[in-house]
């Protein structure tokens, strides 16, 4: 990134130590400090996939960054699951389930951890953490399906792979707050206009990909 640009990006959002929870990332210092290195620190993600959303006007989307730093997901909300959820991934077929919320609320950080493996970049094999708040939408939802698992067909994607992917330029796969999902046994109608009713984030409808997006966006709605 040139050092012109790195600069006005460095002026025009200064660092706001108090509201990162950083982890360093291998970056100099002086990286740090750019807009790209907030990025880089934020999510986990390398400087250079930081860079890359950097060069096409921020692909994760304005309403994420604000100037005082990176907006937090949403606080998890206890939905309609029983805080046991099975996931399976698509590409691999690997499959977890997990008690990652006990009775009395409280979550468990190692079965979260699992979550955010099993969500993670296929291209890069590079994990996330996933907010709680997607974790128990799914776990809501396949609930109420009654299903014997969720299936993944995408989490977390880096940066790359969601240009490989012709995602969206401001796709929260990149945030790890999305994922792409299908349930066996149950059409895309029904599971599209579940994920709506919730009214928790965004939910995308793909009939002819047959799977739906959900995240933990803003509520929105769309077909593709």
């Amino acid at each position: 990134m040139p050092l012109l640009i790195t600069a006005i990006l460095t002026a025009a959002y200064p660092v706001m130590a108090e509201n990162f929870d950083w982890v360093n990332n291998g970056l100099p210092s002086a990286a740090a400090n750019t807009r790209a290195g907030q990025i880089a620190q934020k999510f986990g993600i390398t400087a250079k996939e930081a860079d890359d959303i950097m060069a096409d006007e921020a692909e994760i989307p304005s309403s994420v960054f604000q100037k005082r730093g990176p907006a937090m997901p949403p606080k998890p909300v206890r939905l309609g699951g029983d805080g046991t959820l099975t996931l399976i991934r698509a590409n691999t077929l690997e499959k977890i389930t997990v008690r990652y919320r006990s009775e009395d609320g409280k979550y468990n950080k190692a079965a979260l951890a699992q979550i955010n493996n099993i969500l993670r970049c296929r291209l890069t094999n590079q994990e996330i953490p996933v907010p709680i708040s997607l974790v128990e939408v799914l776990d809501d939802i396949e609930d109420h399906f009654a299903a014997q698992g969720v299936n993944i067909l995408s989490g977390y994607r880096s940066p790359r792979l969601n240009g490989s992917v012709g995602g969206a330029k401001k796709s929260l796969h990149m945030l790890g707050w999305a994922a792409d999902i299908t349930i066996a046994g149950i059409k895309t109608r029904p599971l599209a206009d579940y994920a709506k009713s919730l009214k928790k984030g965004g939910v995308g409808f793909y009939p002819k990909n047959g799977f739906v997006h959900v995240d933990v966006g803003n509520i929105r709605y769309w077909n593709g």
